[in-house]
C-alpha cells in the first residue's frame, strides 16, 4: 500500500498541468468560473459595473521616448534605455497631451516609439499659413514664397493684369490674423499697377475668417527687360515684395510670424551671347501662336563649331542632343541637368562646356552638324527653350555637286559642278522657271573666245577712280581684313590674296562685267526688259549675265518656294506660305520689279525672306568679327543642295569722303554683296541686286558702273 501511494505521489509530482489564479475588482463576489480577471460589482445577471479598469493616464512628450515614465530617470539612456524600452513593449497608455504632435487617446509603445491606435482624435496644430495659388512654395514653417509671371518669359501673364492670391491659416476661432509689414526686396519691390493694388492696401486688416483672398493687379518687367530677344544685356531680373502677417497662438502655441514673398524673377537661358564665334543675332524669337506647332515659344539659335559653349540660366535646366551629320562633333560634353534656381536677380556665372569637334572635314561647310535642346527642369515650365543649330562653318569648301555631263540636255534639275575655259570651277543649280544659275561666284580673268568683251581684262592697280571713268574692264580680288580696307597706297589688286576661297570669286566693273564699252551719250534706261540677244560678258561660253528682267525671275522663284532653297524648318516654310498666299496681290508683288531698295516684306525679324534664304549661312570666314557674329540671319542651302548660297564678300568702290582724288578701298566684306546685271540706268549707272546681312529682303538699284562687283551668271537657252 506505501509503495501505490509513493508511486501516485511521484506522477502527481512529475505530471505536467497548469494552475489558474482567480481574481475579482470591484466586489468581494468570486469570480465566474474559468475567469482569470473578473470585473463586476454584483452577480446581477446583465448588471452594469460603476467600477472598472482605466489605463495609465499620461501626457506623453516625445514619440520615442518612455516619457514621463522615466523622466526623472538620469539612468534612462544608453543601454539602460534599450532595455527598459524592450521590457515595455505592448505597454498602452492613455495620452492627455494635445500638444507636441499628439493627440488625445490610447497609444502603444512598440519599442522605439509611440503608435497611435483608432480613435485617437487629431492634436492641436500649430499656427500655419498656406495659399492655394498655384505657383507657391513652403521655403519653411514660417516662410512661404509665391512666384508670380514676368510677363516675358514663357508662363502666362494675364491681358488683364490682375491676380488673386488666398490666403489659409489657421487657427481663426483664436483670433484674428493681422498684416505687420510689408517691405520691398533689396532688388526691388513689386511694379503694382495702382496705388490701391499695393498690399498695404489690401483688406481686411486684420482677417477674421479663413480662408481670405487677396486681389491686385500686377505689372509686368518690361519696364525692366525692353524684349524677349535674348540680345538685351540682362534678361535674368527679378522683384520681390515680403508681406509679414502675425498669426494668434493656442493652447499649445504662441504666436507666430510668417513671410509671404511675393517674387517675381524672368527666367531665361542664354547660350554664348558673348562668344565671338557664336553670332549674336543666331538668336530668333519664335511666337507660339504662329511659328511653332508644338504650342510652345523657344528661342532658335544658329551657332558654328568653336572651342566652347557658355549658358547663362537663372534656373535648372535639362539639355538633349541630336545628331544631323556625323562625324563633325565627337562629344558634346554639356551634362544632361545643370544650372541653379536664382530668384535674386543677379547675373548668372557661365557655366562653360567644351565640346570636341572634327572643324577641319573637307566638303562639310553650311552643313548642319545637330541640334542642342535646352529645357527647364521643372515641372512648370518656366523658361523659353532653347534651340542650338550647330552648323559647319569652319570648314572651307562645300560639298562638291556632280560633274556636269558635257551635254546640258541631261543636267535636268540637279546642282552641279562646271569648270570654265580657264579651268576654273563654279557650281550652278536649277531655278525652276528662272532656270539655271550660277551658286559660287564667277573668277575668270579673261573673256571667253566669243564673247562681246573685245578690250583687254586687267586687274585693278590703282587706288583712284579717275582712270575707271573711260570705261576700262577691270577686276580685283575681295580683300581681306577691316571691313572697309583702306590700301592707302597703290594696291595690286590682282594679286590672289592668302586664303581666298575659290568660291568668293573675283569683282569685277560693270564694263568688264558685260563687256560693254563706255558711251557717254546712251543714257538708255534698259529696266525691266530683256535684251534681245544674251549678254554674256565676263561669263564662260553658253552662259550670259542676267537682265534686270531675269533677276527678278530669280527673286520671284526663290520668293514663292523658299523651301526648296532655303534651310527653313517646317514650321518656317508653313508660316511663309501662309504670309505670301494672304497679302495682296497673293505672291511675289510686281510692283517689286520697279521698286527700288529692299523689297520682299520679310517678316520674322529679317529671318523669313527670300533675300535670307539666298544668302550663304555660314559668314565669310575671314570677314569683320562683328559681322562674323551676326552672319546668322542668312538661310541659303548648301550649293549641293541647290541654293543660291550668296557669300558676304562686299564690294570695291570709291570711298567718296570728299578728299580729291576719290580712291578706291574694299567696303562692307562680312556685310553685304552685290552683283552686277547687264541692264544699264544711264550712261554711268547700271542696275544691280544686293544682300544685306541683316536684311532679309533683296536690294534693286541703279549703282555706278566704276564700281568692283560679284558676278553669278546664268545659263542660255540651249
Amino acid at each position: 500500500m506505501k509503495k501505490i501511494l509513493i508511486l501516485a505521489t511521484l506522477i502527481a509530482l512529475t505530471s505536467p498541468m497548469t494552475i489558474c489564479a482567480q481574481v475579482t475588482i470591484g466586489s468581494a463576489l468570486n469570480p465566474s468560473p474559468g475567469a482569470i480577471l473578473d470585473l463586476k460589482e454584483n452577480s446581477n445577471y446583465g448588471a452594469n459595473s460603476t467600477r472598472g479598469l482605466v489605463l495609465p493616464r499620461v501626457k506623453l512628450t516625445a514619440k520615442n521616448e518612455l516619457f514621463p515614465m522615466f523622466k526623472e530617470d538620469p539612468n534612462y539612456t544608453s543601454i539602460v534605455k534599450d532595455e527598459q524600452d524592450a521590457l515595455h513593449i505592448g505597454l498602452l497608455v492613455y495620452n492627455l497631451n494635445q500638444c507636441d504632435g499628439f493627440g488625445k487617446g490610447v497609444y502603444q509603445w512598440e519599442g522605439k516609439s509611440w503608435v497611435p491606435l483608432l480613435g485617437v482624435k487629431a492634436g492641436i496644430s500649430p499656427p500655419d499659413l498656406t495659399s492655394t495659388y498655384p505657383a507657391t512654395e513652403k521655403i519653411d514653417d514660417n516662410t512661404l514664397l509665391v512666384h508670380l509671371p514676368s510677363g516675358l518669359d514663357i508662363r502666362t501673364f494675364p491681358s488683364d493684369k490682375k491676380f488673386s492670391l488666398p490666403i489659409n491659416w489657421s487657427d481663426a476661432t483664436k483670433g484674428s490674423m493681422n498684416r505687420t509689414a510689408v517691405a520691398a526686396s533689396a532688388f526691388g519691390g513689386l511694379n503694382f499697377v495702382n496705388p490701391d493694388d499695393h498690399p498695404t492696401s489690401w483688406t481686411p486688416n486684420p482677417a477674421t475668417i479663413s480662408p481670405v483672398t487677396f486681389n491686385f493687379h500686377l505689372n509686368d518687367m518690361s519696364d525692366i527687360i525692353t524684349s524677349r530677344n535674348a540680345n538685351i544685356s540682362d534678361p535674368f531680373k527679378s522683384r520681390e515684395t515680403i508681406l509679414t502677417f502675425e498669426l494668434p497662438g493656442n493652447e499649445c502655441y504662441s504666436e507666430k510670424a510668417v513671410q509671404v514673398r511675393m517674387n517675381q524673377t524672368n527666367y531665361r537661358l542664354v547660350v554664348s551671347r558673348y562668344s565671338g564665334e557664336l553670332q549674336e543675332f543666331g538668336y530668333r524669337f519664335r511666337n507660339s501662336t504662329s511659328l511653332n506647332p508644338s504650342g510652345a515659344d523657344y528661342y532658335r539659335f544658329l551657332s558654328t563649331p568653336n572651342n566652347e559653349i557658355e549658358v547663362y540660366s537663372n534656373l535648372v535646366w535639362n539639355r538633349t542632343y541630336s545628331t544631323t551629320t556625323t562625324g563633325i562633333v565627337d562629344e558634346i560634353n554639356i551634362p544632361v541637368s545643370d544650372g541653379k534656381n536664382t530668384i535674386d536677380g543677379t547675373y548668372p556665372f557661365a557655366k562653360t562646356y567644351f565640346p570636341t569637334y572634327n572643324v577641319n572635314i573637307d566638303g562639310t561647310r553650311g552643313k548642319e552638324i545637330g541640334v542642342i535642346n535646352f529645357t527647364d527642369a521643372a515641372s512648370t515650365a518656366r523658361m523659353y527653350p532653347v534651340e542650338v543649330h550647330l552648323v559647319q562653318c569652319r570648314s572651307g569648301d562645300f560639298d562638291a555637286p556632280e560633274n556636269a555631263p558635257n551635254d546640258p540636255s541631261m543636267w535636268s534639275d540637279r546642282a552641279l559642278r562646271h569648270t570654265d575655259e580657264q579651268g576654273k570651277p563654279f557650281y550652278s543649280a536649277y531655278f525652276g522657271s528662272a532656270g539655271r544659275w550660277m551658286t559660287t561666284n564667277l573668277a575668270t580673268t579673261a573673256y571667253s573666245a566669243g564673247s562681246n568683251g573685245t578690250k583687254e581684262l586687267k586687274p585693278y592697280v590703282d587706288i583712284s577712280t579717275e582712270l575707271q571713268d573711260s570705261g576700262n574692264p577691270k577686276y580685283a580680288y575681295p580683300q581681306k581684313g577691316a571691313v572697309n580696307f583702306d590700301p592707302g597706297t597703290v594696291l595690286d589688286w590682282g594679286a590672289t590674296p592668302t586664303d581666298w576661297r575659290w568660291e568668293e570669286g573675283l569683282l569685277y566693273n560693270w564694263y568688264a562685267a558685260s563687256g560693254r564699252n563706255y558711251n557717254a551719250t546712251d543714257n538708255t534706261d534698259e529696266a525691266n526688259t530683256t535684251p534681245n540677244q544674251p549678254i554674256q560678258g565676263i561669263c564662260p561660253n553658253g552662259w550670259h549675265l542676267p537682265s534686270d528682267e531675269e533677276w527678278h525671275e530669280l527673286e520671284k522663284e526663290i520668293y514663292e518656294n523658299i523651301d526648296k532653297y532655303g534651310m527653313y524648318d517646317m514650321t518656317d516654310i508653313t508660316v511663309w506660305n501662309t504670309h505670301i498666299s494672304s497679302t495682296t496681290p497673293v505672291g511675289w508683288n510686281p510692283s517689286w520689279n520697279t521698286d527700288i531698295w529692299f523689297r520682299g516684306n520679310p517678316i520674322g525679324d529679317n529671318h523669313l525672306g527670300h533675300g535670307a534664304a539666298m544668302k550663304e549661312i555660314c559668314p565669310i570666314l575671314d570677314g569683320n568679327f562683328f559681322a562674323y557674329q551676326i552672319g546668322s540671319l542668312n538661310y541659303s542651302k548648301e550649293p549641293k543642295s541647290g541654293g543660291f548660297s550668296a557669300i558676304m564678300v562686299g564690294r570695291i568702290t570709291g570711298k567718296e569722303d570728299g578728299i580729291s582724288p576719290d580712291i578706291m578701298y574694299q567696303q562692307h566684306r562680312g556685310w553685304d554683296t552685290n552683283f552686277w546685271s547687264s541692264s544699264q540706268f544711264s550712261a554711268d549707272d547700271a542696275w544691280e541686286r544686293a544682300l544685306a546681312i541683316r536684311n532679309g529682303g533683296v536690294s534693286r538699284r541703279s549703282i555706278y558702273k566704276t564700281r568692283l562687283q560679284s558676278v553669278r551668271c546664268k545659263k542660255s537657252s540651249l
